[in-house]
């Protein structure tokens, strides 16, 4: 059996030495080839030469936006008639909500082991278009509040793996000891917070968001509306960020997704639900439009354009109108085993 490893050194808690000694371990009986980009571009070429020369399955050591680097190529190479093979994923990004929603390990040998234990599901792709490109997703996507918390994320996680970015530009760190050590410190802070880092940004952006530069028009089916809501979601499964749930009965599997706006507009009450959001409890004191569907439109009417983000990348940015749709079947993902250890 035939395996190929991408590991995303740069993912929140990825180290290629830990990772590729307990991964030799548990598929010591299959032909592995191990990769390590340092670049989506170069993740995604590798991943297109991969699906040429053929492979059995595809174990992915990052987070959710290790997989969406490499889930672009892998559609795209259905498009030309190359099914995607089967995938693992080995827990080692921010949030990882992809694997936390369907219970996989957290053991690395044990999550490899699944390619050769386990049976794999069929989880469905959002498919997220904006003029003439398209791009998919695979957990949750939006705009408004939670891409802009998405987008600093990122950023700063850039700036603290690489010392470039917004930290660069400000000489925050610079290139001396002190630099570094400041660099290794707030890398450290990632790390510890993982998911929560989300949270923080989120607070932040509720106090400078700009109301009066937004308002979005909705369609989906015979549903049309518009909303100023900062707060707009698609969601392929219930929860993001390890602990908002905006969709708890929704599923990756059924062929629709969920879309989520919070109406809200004061400060306090928009607090109040974000934190209902967070206990998995829908916001009891506040206005808000939740559906299943197959495919939604967001289309700009005021002076600020859309953002988009998915699997905690920034898909979109400052695009007049996306259109998400939904693929049923996706990709193959390989489950755990069993699902009583999740440690």
């Amino acid at each position: 059996m035939r395996v190929d490893v991408f590991i995303n050194s740069k993912a929140g808690r990825a180290n290629r030495l830990a990772l590729e000694e307990p991964i030799r371990e548990a598929l010591f009986r299959c032909n592995i080839r191990f990769h390590g980009p340092e670049t989506a571009l170069e993740s995604q070429r590798q991943i297109r030469r991969v699906m040429e020369k053929g492979t059995d399955a595809l174990l992915i050591c990052g987070g959710d936006g290790t997989l969406n680097q490499c889930l672009q190529p892998l559609l795209e190479g259905r498009d030309r008639g190359l099914e995607p093979p089967p995938i693992g994923v080995i827990s080692a990004g921010t949030a990882n909500d992809l694997a936390a929603e369907l219970g996989l390990s957290r053991k690395v040998d044990r999550a490899a082991r699944s390619i050769i234990e386990a049976d794999y599901r069929s989880v469905d792709v959002l498919e997220v278009a904006a003029g003439n490109e398209k791009k998919y997703i695979v957990t949750n996507g939006g705009a408004g509040l939670p891409a802009d918390t998405a987008r600093l994320a990122n950023r700063l996680r850039a700036a603290v793996s690489y010392g470039g970015g917004l930290f660069g530009q400000l000489g925050a760190f610079g290139t001396s000891a002190v630099g570094n050590l400041a660099r290794s410190l707030a890398s450290l802070a990632f790390r510890k917070m993982g998911s929560h880092i989300y949270e923080l940004f989120l607070l932040y952006y509720l106090v400078a968001w700009k109301r009066d530069q937004w308002r979005l028009e909705v369609k989906s089916g015979k549903r049309q509306f518009i909303t100023e809501s900062p707060f707009v979601m698609v969601n392929n499964q219930t929860s993001l960020g390890g602990t908002f749930t905006p969709a708890p009965a929704t599923s990756n599997g059924d062929g629709t997704f969920n879309f989520f706006a919070l109406e809200t507009r004061a400060g306090i009450f928009e607090l109040k639900a974000l934190w209902d959001l967070r206990r998995g409890e829908m916001p009891a004191q506040s206005k808000f439009h939740s559906f299943e569907t197959d495919s939604v439109t967001l289309r700009s009417l005021g002076e600020r354009q859309i953002t988009f983000f998915g699997d905690g990348e920034i898909i979109y940015e400052d695009v007049p109108e996306v259109t998400v749709r939904c693929h049923s079947p996706g990709v193959r993902i390989f489950t755990n085993s069993e699902n009583g250890d999740n440690p």
